[in-house]
């Protein structure tokens, strides 16, 4: 079993990196613990603009591999110029940029910055049931039900972000937090419109500081 889990992930690895090779895309591997993307320490990221798909390598394959599945879903929505991704622009603005600044403590108008919360969590439920498609076509060493949760955790943990104004650091990730990720959903169905009430105090529990 170990070794057709290697030869998935092998295949899945040489698979991305023809993919992206043939969209001008730079495939980016380093052996980091975290990247640094628009002065914010993550997991990984895809830059339409310097068109670079990265992941932070220096983890366990468990977690390396789920963010590569998530940005090469991103990727897909950028190549495909799927609507969810042209659309994930209000008035001129990068939504989930917005989403962020906001967080930082920059001011929008209440609407403005609402609309940019619902685009950002289209935008990430989309690019994770993606994701979900691709565990299963690839038959990589991931539990599809178990993704579907950390995904859910981490959808919602934007609801948080607009109920808290509040943001995890590095090692805080709530999609990633067993107690959370336990009372998330093992299906992407619905629209996320807000946090589950029982996983509030979780999300309480693990970023507020």
């Amino acid at each position: 079993m170990k070794k057709t889990n290697n030869k998935n992930i092998n295949y899945f690895l040489d698979y991305v990196q023809q993919d992206t090779k043939e969209n001008g895309v730079k495939l980016y591997l380093p052996n980091h613990t975290y990247l640094w993307a628009d002065g914010v320490k993550v997991n990984g990221y895809f830059s339409e603009e310097d068109m670079v798909l990265a992941t932070a390598m220096k983890k366990k394959r468990k977690r390396w591999l789920e963010t590569l599945v998530h940005e090469y879903s991103h990727f897909d929505q950028w190549r495909e110029q799927s609507n969810i991704w042209l659309n994930s622009g209000y008035k001129g603005e990068d939504a989930e940029d917005i989403v962020y600044r906001w967080v930082l403590g920059e001011e929008f108008p209440q609407k403005f910055l609402k609309k940019c919360f619902e685009l950002t969590k289209k935008l990430e439920l989309d690019c994770e049931r993606r994701s979900v498609k691709k565990i299963k076509k690839f038959n990589l060493p991931l539990n599809p039900k178990e993704y579907a949760q950390q995904a859910s955790a981490y959808i919602h943990y934007y609801n948080y972000m607009e109920l808290r104004r509040d943001n995890y650091v590095p090692g805080r990730e709530p999609y990633y937090n067993k107690k959370i990720v336990s009372v998330m959903p093992t299906n992407l169905r619905g629209k996320y419109s807000e946090i589950p009430k029982d996983a509030l105090p979780l999300f309480d529990k693990l970023l507020l500081k």
